[in-house]
């Protein structure tokens, strides 16, 4: 049994994960603001904002007022100012951006047991070319039914694999995310299949137009699902 980057994994010759209390830092930090609005650890808040007057100002995109009076939910434990706080910081909305602190906050929110949490850490932690680390958060959510995270984890290991087996475990992953519906994992299903024809000496043309034409449906379907709801697991 081995421990990394907040993850506990139980090797038993299936791929077993389960979320973990990441270290007594995370689970105890603090996420207030100091006197400058910008969030620190280890400051404290005078006065406790109400949760109405946090999401409010949220929603009208006033990151700068909202992120003090999310910080203060967030210290409290609830998870969506914690991704709320993780989402601003990321992104710089508010007018700084921290990516290291945006992690933190991403991964305390896993660890109060949001999946939505650990398929965003992942995602940043990709982007950040921490491809283990990465790996093991997309692994994590997508033992545990996460949608998003099992075409990640898929679509990832197969990206990066250095073996057969490696790649055929990722093809598994990308294929019952696909069987489930995930729009992406579809796709790249499709995008595979062309890249195998381009190897053939005699390419099928009828076969390749066939999947492209596959491809503009599936885009089609994304455009849709967006419409209707862009929160949608399905196009995560």
């Amino acid at each position: 049994m081995s421990a990394h980057a907040g993850f506990e994994i139980i090797a038993a010759g299936q791929l077993t994960t389960r979320l973990r209390t990441f270290s007594n830092n995370v689970s105890t930090v603090r996420l207030l603001p100091a006197s400058d609005g910008r969030m620190q650890k280890g400051s404290k808040l005078t006065v406790v904002e109400s949760s109405a007057s946090a999401w409010e100002a949220y929603k009208q995109k006033r990151y700068k007022e909202a992120l003090p009076l999310l910080a203060s939910l967030a210290d409290q434990g609830d998870v969506d100012a914690l991704q709320a706080v993780a989402w601003i910081n990321e992104t710089g909305v508010s007018g700084e951006r921290d990516l290291e602190f945006a992690k933190l906050c991403y991964r305390r929110a896993a660890d109060l047991g949001s999946l939505d949490a650990l398929y965003r850490l992942g995602r940043l932690l990709r982007k950040s070319n921490n491809v283990k680390e990465a790996l093991l958060a997309f692994e994590c959510g997508a033992e545990l039914g996460h949608l998003p995270c099992i075409s990640a984890f898929g679509m990832l290991m197969i990206r990066n694999s250095k073996s057969a087996e490696e790649t055929e475990i990722g093809m598994r992953w990308l294929n019952d995310a696909a069987d489930r519906g995930h729009f992406y994992a579809r796709s790249k299903l499709v995008f595979l299949k062309l890249e195998d024809l381009k190897k053939e000496e005699s390419p099928r043309i009828s076969y390749a137009f066939r999947l492209i034409a596959n491809l503009i449906a599936i885009k089609i379907e994304i455009y849709a699902e967006r419409k209707r709801n862009k929160y949608s697991d399905k196009v995560l």
